[in-house]
This record gives C-alpha cells, structure tokens and sequence, in this order.
C-alpha cells in the first residue's frame, strides 16, 4: 500500500466522523484490517477498494491516486457531504459549516479542506462525538507507566514486582473499543458482556491476573482456575436486544 493512499483513506474517514471500526462494521471486516490499512502495512482487496470508493464518493482512480489530487477530499474541492455553505462577506473566506464545525477555505480551499479532514480532526469535534478508543490512543499511557515504575523503583526499591504494572498497558489499548460497544448497549449486563466480547479484554485480564497471584502471592495453583472463567463466560447467553 503506497503511504499516500494510507494517508488518504485516513482523511477520507475522519472526514466522514467514523471511526476506525464504525468503518470496519460498514465494509464487514476487522478494526485492525482498516488499522493496517491506514499505516499502509497492508492493501484491500479490490471488492474492498470498490466499497470504499462507494462509500466516500469517490472513483476508484481518485481513491488510488498516488500524488496530490483533489480526491484527497471526499468531494474533490467541495465540502464534505452534508456541509452548508455560509454566506461571506465580498472579501471575506468562505466558510463551511459541517456539525458545528467552521472551516475557513482559503484559495481554492482544497489544501484548508483537507487539513480539517486529516488526523487531527477530531479535536475540532464535540467531546460527545469523540470516541473512547480515539481518546485511549491518544493518551500516552505506557510513558506514564515507565515513569511510575522508575518512581516506585528509585523511591522504595520496588522494582520488583512493580514491574507487574506493564502488564496492564495491553489491557488500557484494549479497553477502548469496548467502551465504545458497552455503550451501545442495552442494560447493565448488556454493557458488561459487550466490552469483554468485543475488546477482547477478558482472556488478557485472565492471564495478566493469574501471573500476578503467582508472582506475588505464589498462587499458581489453584490460581490457575481463574482460567475456567473464560469458557463460562463465552457459554453464557448474549443479552437479548442488543444491536
């Protein structure tokens, strides 16, 4: 995948509003499918290119143009779908409302459009509209953990077992996308089921707390029989009216 075309189908969705996996759900395929995408680590395959020409309005030449073209917006030069434009004074920029969100065009607007569309598009959003995984990566939690563990080791010589503390940086990334699932979802435990199914959280939680008892308390056994929760939990019944 050419680094121009990841980039591009970065701003073409963060022009939209959607998320990595409400655009994942939309094409039925992985968050990290569209993850890889976008980091250029990996292509679509052609079925995926024509739905995702589709869906952003674009011709699959525009979607796989490698220099710089007016396809970099979802509508060429124009505002994204659903803008209204706002009226501007004979010398003033003209300007396009979207959400609640102004953007000043300059020029021909094409370079101003695309910046509003790019990565950081979403600090021009509503706090309500952010998505919790886009806040989760956002925040660099594993320098905040190193820094933690260098206190806790300089100031009392723990650095064992505050090592145990890195085991829990696996467990803030996957946190995210369940939060966005939960919710989504009808009632407490509907909340509940949907962060551990859709996150995935749950066998690394199981793991993460089984080497913790071990390492600290010498648990190992029967500590090891807080791994006969995962086959509980995926044979429980998923909670009736949940999307």
């Amino acid at each position: 995948m050419n680094i121009a075309i990841a980039d591009r189908l970065v701003r073409l969705r963060s022009a939209r509003g959607w998320t990595q996996e409400e655009l994942a759900e939309k094409l039925d395929v992985s968050r990290q499918a569209v993850s890889k995408w976008e980091r250029a680590e990996a292509s679509p395959d052609i079925d995926k290119l024509i739905a995702l020409s589709r869906l952003y309005g674009v011709t699959l030449d525009e979607l796989l143009e490698t220099g710089i073209a007016a396809a970099d917006t979802p509508e060429g030069n124009g505002p994204p779908s659903g803008a209204q434009e706002k009226p501007a004074g004979e010398d003033a920029a003209p300007e396009w409302v979207q959400d609640g969100v102004t953007a000043v065009l300059l020029g021909d607007g094409g370079e101003e459009l695309a910046a509003l569309a790019g990565e950081d598009a979403p600090e021009f959003l509503p706090t309500g509209r952010r998505s919790a995984e886009w806040m989760v990566n956002r925040f660099p939690y594993p320098v905040l953990v190193a820094l933690v563990y260098v206190a806790l080791g300089f100031a009392g010589g723990w650095w064992h077992p505050a090592w145990l503390l890195f085991l829990t940086i696996p467990l803030y990334y996957l946190a995210g996308p369940g939060i966005d699932k939960a919710r989504e979802a009808p009632g407490v435990w509907g909340s509940i089921h949907a962060f551990l199914l859709s996150s995935g959280l749950l066998p690394v939680l199981i793991a993460s707390l089984y080497l913790a008892m071990g390492v600290l308390w010498g648990w190992w056994h029967p500590g090891w029989c807080v791994f006969l929760l995962l086959p509980l939990f995926y044979c429980l019944p998923e909670p009736s009216g949940r999307p």
